[in-house]
């Protein structure tokens, strides 16, 4: 399926299984999204940024890969939004 004007003006290229509004963690100075080996965003871009993962805040997720995931908290991390 051809996508849409739309969907390439927001990031939603057919390879990208979410896009997701920037949004400051309400317990540490970071973002709420993390590079690809986890690490934690501190420093603000501008435009579009291919990052890690995201949390749940603000995001468009694509139905096809939610279907697939099973979603789980398996390790105690720090406190998070």
């Amino acid at each position: 399926m051809a996508e849409s004007r739309r969907q390439k003006r927001h990031g939603m290229d057919a390879d990208v299984a979410s896009v997701s509004g920037a949004y400051r963690s309400r317990y540490r100075p970071e973002w709420v999204a993390w590079d690809r080996n986890g690490t934690l965003i501190d420093t603000a871009g501008t435009g579009v940024a291919s990052v890690g993962g995201n949390g749940f805040g603000c995001v468009l997720l694509r139905r096809s890969v939610l279907q697939q995931t099973v979603l789980q908290h398996a390790k105690r991390r720090r406190r998070t939004d």
